[in-house]
C-alpha cells in the first residue's frame, strides 16, 4: 500500500465517488475535478489537492521507490521453454485459428 499512503499524502478523498460516472481533468485547472452523475446534469467541480497552492513540480514530489523486476532462474527458463513454449501458439497460427472458429 505504499502507493496510496503516497497519493494520500497529495489528494482527498472524493466524496460519493461511486455516485458519479462522468470525470473531467482539465490541465487548464489542475489540481480540479469536474464531476457529473448523469450526461445531461450540471457538472460540479471539487478541488483534489489538500493544499490547493502547493504545485506538482520535481522538487516537491517524491515518487515511490521502483522495484525492479528478478530475473527467473535457469531451471525455470529451461521448464517454460520446454514444457510451456510448445503450448503457446504462434501469433500466426493464433489469428488464423481465430479465423477459422469464427465461421
Amino acid at each position: 500500500m505504499t502507493g496510496n499512503r503516497f497519493y494520500l499524502s497529495f489528494f482527498k478523498d472524493i466524496p460519493e465517488i461511486t455516485s458519479y460516472n462522468y470525470f473531467l481533468f482539465d490541465n487548464k485547472y489542475l489540481g480540479k475535478l469536474k464531476l457529473k452523475k448523469c450526461p445531461n446534469d450540471e457538472q460540479s467541480t471539487i478541488v483534489l489537492l489538500k493544499n490547493e497552492h502547493k504545485r506538482f513540480t520535481g522538487s516537491i514530489i517524491k515518487m515511490p521507490k521502483i522495484l525492479k523486476p528478478l530475473g527467473i532462474e535457469q531451471d525455470r527458463r529451461e521448464y517454460l521453454n520446454k514444457k510451456i513454449s510448445p503450448l503457446v501458439l504462434e501469433q500466426k497460427n493464433l489469428s488464423h485459428y481465430a479465423l477459422k472458429t469464427l465461421r
